[in-house]
């Protein structure tokens, strides 16, 4: 029986994910494209959801001003 991703791991891969848009902090990056990335990797919404709560929690992202983008912050960035 496969194991579900833990937060962690879908955080991981959002960061990883976001690795294709060469961005830098402060950089807005479409959640869309995120999304369907790691969609086609296996990821479910509501997965996808809770990791980008956890990493905004935690600092590593932010919002964007706009609903279908989020910005990397320093410690995100660091983290990739």
């Amino acid at each position: 029986m496969a194991e579900l991703p833990t937060v962690a791991d879908v955080a991981r891969a959002i960061l990883d994910a976001s690795k294709s848009f060469n961005p830098r902090p402060g950089t807005s990056i479409p959640m869309l494209a995120v999304f369907l990335k790691l969609s086609e990797r296996g990821f479910v919404s509501d997965e996808l959801n809770a990791g980008f709560a956890s990493m905004q929690a935690d600092g590593l992202i932010e919002p964007s001003g706009n609903p279908r983008f989020f910005r990397l912050t320093e410690a995100g960035f660091a983290a990739m």
